[in-house]
């Protein structure tokens, strides 16, 4: 047996760590309750509002409920995503590991899924704030709503997903590193064992 060599490209590297950060992100932002903060004109409580809640309730004084068909929809889009996600992540995985085929189909189609990814999140970006605020302000007794952590997370699986998309469609500047296999290293050892003193 040879030596082996290990074919490591950077730039594919990055874009794997961004894919994963995505998908850290976006599985933060899905879980996470904080995505608005609901302020009041006349008690000092607030709520915190996510993507699994459609009403909110406040000590039985006050009873909001948004719409629910909207809500449901940048749910269903930010499990999308996240499934995306995973999937490009795992393509990423495949393509650091072809020594094979030595193709870019994997890195191309891991781009393809992390450009769904950021679509879908986008939309669900954009499409809450703008819903949330028109079934809010129906409310008298709210003051003011503002966006929480969790819609932060939102915002960063997206950029990420885009980071990791480019990353992954950047030409390949492979870094070559040869590794010796452990028979290898044996005959060396017994060529050693093997010569003369001096």
């Amino acid at each position: 047996m040879g030596d082996g060599v290990i074919v490591v490209a950077p730039v594919k590297i990055i874009a794997e760590i961004l894919s994963i950060i995505a998908v850290i992100w976006l599985i933060v932002s899905i879980a996470g309750k904080g995505w608005v903060v609901v302020r009041f004109l006349y008690y000092d409580e607030y709520w915190i509002w996510g993507l699994w809640k459609t009403c909110n309730y406040l000590q039985g004084r006050i009873s909001v409920c948004i719409q629910e068909e909207w809500i449901t929809v940048c749910l269903v889009l930010s499990i999308m995503a996240l499934i995306f996600s995973v999937a490009g992540a795992v393509c990423g995985i495949l393509g650091i590991r072809d020594t094979v085929l030595k193709t870019n189909i994997f890195y191309t189609v891991a781009a393809g899924f992390l450009i769904v990814v950021a679509i879908l999140e986008f939309v669900v970006v954009v499409t809450f704030p703008v819903k949330f605020g028109q079934d809010i302000i129906m409310v008298e007794s709210v003051r003011r709503w503002e966006f929480d952590w969790a819609y932060g997370f939102a915002w960063g699986g997206l950029v990420f997903s885009i980071g990791a998309a480019v990353f992954f469609l950047l030409p390949n500047k492979h870094v070559y590193r040869t590794t010796r296999t452990k028979q290898s290293q044996n005959n060396n050892y017994a060529m050693a064992r093997t010569e003369p003193d001096v």
